[in-house]
């Protein structure tokens, strides 16, 4: 298929008059070329042969022969003026074809840096909207094959129109050139897209249509929507800080008290109500205490530790934990080097997985706590035996205040994720019908001089 510009929309007429043209010539050129070969063959003879018949027949006198001469003048001058015309003419062919070359060229770069691009372009037909032609990157973001687009109409694709915040303006809508406007598309997977899309007007074998080229930000709004929940963690945490220790006071202050009344001898049939609401207080001093965790930007009390040596210190408390519903707890602890860590973040940050892992099974199931090196790594891993996590609940996993437990807080997560930003760790899901694994991998050389909450703070999910 031939791919012609905006600005060479005449060529089509150019390329039928230069044809035209060019047989004519030829024509032109072969006439003329035969003309003046007779007449050179045989002019001499045919002078010879009037000026000897007029002597002859005595029909014109010798003393008229010199008024032929001006004749024979001319006849010489058409000649020339014959061979000037057919040089002219074969000049004038030949850059013609070079034009014809030279646009031949030009669409054969157009149409390889069309197919080429590295964004989806498609050209459709002005007036119905049909496509004519698309690139394998419009295929490959899209899902469709090249004989399910071509030939069909747009809407038939779910390019919707564009939004109010970036539709076009009048002018382009009349023109059909616009420039970065946002559409959503859905691809033959039912998945919605978000493009960003350019439109121009070419004329395309004597015909408009429209170019479009396409940058795929759907990425891009993600990313977005992420910094969105990073501000809003920044700003609980904020909030923790000014807070929290203001709430822990009073509340340390009403605990004592009582504690010191539900121990009278004369309120002992109201101890149950004291037990209730100290349970309460002390629900509520862990949430501020998560708050507080989470505006922390250093590790306390860093330094080098054997991470085996904390889980092993942890072990009694766990295993006591997983024995209120009948599940058990196995160790896999491989050898590590020492690194850098904050005992009691990393104390919370097992403590928080692990409980995590043993609500998510049923009596009977069992946890596993590995640790071992890889790839310059230490890499902690916490595998349960339950049903998995959905697609929904992943989605929105480490958020503040998502949870779903009855009795939960929904922090969590959220504080195992910054302790695991505060050590410049990773961490990573594996989940599917088998259980659940989360991976927290330690870099073996960190620099904490600069250690802060500004690096990456969301999960890596993978489905098993």
């Amino acid at each position: 298929m031939a791919f012609v510009r905006n600005r060479d929309f005449h060529i089509p007429v150019l390329l039928r008059t230069g044809e035209v043209i060019f047989v004519e010539a030829i024509l032109a050129g072969l006439l003329i070329a035969g003309a003046g070969r007779i007449f050179s063959r045989f002019r001499a003879e045919i002078v010879g042969f009037g000026r000897a018949a007029m002597v002859e027949n005595h029909h014109v006198s010798p003393d008229l022969l010199p008024e032929l001469n001006p004749l024979v003048d001319k006849f010489r001058a058409d000649s020339r003026h014959f061979r000037r015309v057919k040089r002219d003419l074969a000049i004038e062919v030949t850059k013609r074809m070079q034009a014809v070359n030279a646009l031949t060229t030009s669409e054969a770069r157009f149409a390889k840096a069309f197919h080429a691009n590295p964004h989806p372009m498609c050209i459709t037909a002005m007036g119905d909207g049909r496509f004519i032609e698309v690139n394998d990157c419009f295929l490959q973001a899209t899902g469709y094959e090249r004989d399910e687009v071509i030939g069909q109409k747009l809407p038939e694709f779910c390019l919707c129109e564009a939004e109010e915040s970036g539709a076009p303006d009048a002018g382009e809508a009349i023109t059909g050139v616009f420039r970065n406007v946002e559409r959503k598309i859905c691809t033959k997977s039912g998945e919605d897209r978000i493009w960003l899309v350019s439109a121009e007007v070419i004329a395309l074998e004597g015909r408009l249509c429209h170019l479009y080229s396409v940058n795929d930000i759907t990425e891009i709004r993600k990313l977005e929507g992420e910094f969105a929940r990073l501000d809003r963690l920044n700003l609980v945490a904020q909030m923790a800080a000014g807070i929290g220790h203001e709430i822990r006071n009073p509340m340390t202050t009403v605990r004592g008290f009582l504690q010191i009344l539900g121990a009278k001898g004369e309120l002992a049939p109201h101890r149950e109500h004291f037990d209730l609401m100290i349970d309460e207080l002390d629900r509520a001093n862990s949430i501020i205490t998560e708050f507080l965790s989470l505006a922390k930007h250093k590790v306390d009390d860093l330094k080098r530790q054997d991470l085996n040596a904390i889980i092993r210190a942890l072990h009694p408390l766990l295993e006591a934990d997983a024995s209120l519903g009948q599940k058990t707890i196995r160790l896999d602890l491989g050898e590590i080097p020492e690194i850098y860590l904050g005992e009691k973040e990393i104390r919370q940050l097992v403590l928080n997985l692990v409980r995590n892992g043993l609500e998510a099974m049923g009596e009977g199931g069992a946890l596993t706590i590995r640790s071992g090196c890889e790839d310059e790594e230490v890499v902690l891993a916490v595998h349960d035996q339950g049903s998995g996590i959905s697609p929904a609940v992943l989605k929105k996993l480490g958020t503040p205040f998502f949870t779903t437990k009855e009795q939960g807080t929904g922090l969590g997560l959220a504080v195992c994720q910054n302790i695991v930003v505060r050590h410049q760790a990773q961490m990573s899901i594996e989940t599917g019908n088998q259980g659940t694994t989360f991976l927290v991998r330690f870099p073996f050389h960190v620099d904490f001089s600069h250690s802060s909450l500004s690096g990456e703070n969301d999960f890596h999910y993978t489905g098993l």
